[in-house]
């Protein structure tokens, strides 16, 4: 795989080709990205799951002769889920000023080496653009989390 740059420069690629060699060149940074935050998304769904399993409904459930399939996948899932999306939603919205390092490491250009570019040359009306961005993003992404949470939940309902 490529460690530098976002296409291949030789190539002089055009319509799917080039797609599919920005897609090539992807590959090891949005792995190190992935990398680095699936452990925590994990442990929190982990710690998630055995909360959920030790409640009083979810031995009921078993009382019942419930399969533990069907309790798994209906119950406990859907309300183990809820903290791991509030977890994600609000990383991904952070992601993208989390990504300088990325961008430095792969060259690549974008919004996160945009930024680090700001603050070393001290230019402040760039730096205010930046930041609406990123508050905008991180406002979008936690109205998709509340709307996610109405269709992992059917008991939360927005009006």
């Amino acid at each position: 795989f490529p460690t530098s740059g976002m296409v291949n420069m030789r190539g002089g690629y055009t319509g799917w080709r080039y797609v599919a060699d920005v897609a090539y060149h992807m590959v090891l940074p949005v792995g190190t990205l992935a990398l680095v935050q699936f452990p925590y998304y994990f442990r929190i769904a982990r710690s998630s799951v055995l909360q959920v399993m030790s409640e009083d409904f979810i031995t009921t459930l078993r009382a019942t002769g419930m399969k533990e399939s069907r309790i798994f996948n209906k119950y406990v899932l859907r309300n183990a889920l809820i903290p791991t999306v509030t977890v994600l939603g609000s990383s991904l919205a952070f992601l993208l000023a989390g990504s300088v390092y990325i961008e430095t490491v792969f060259s690549w250009p974008g919004m996160g080496t945009l930024l680090f570019t700001s603050i070393s040359k001290r230019d402040y009306p760039l730096l205010s653009g930046i930041y609406l961005i990123l508050a905008i993003t991180v406002a979008a992404m936690m109205i998709i989390v509340d709307l996610v949470y109405s269709l992992i939940d059917p008991r939360i309902k927005y009006e």
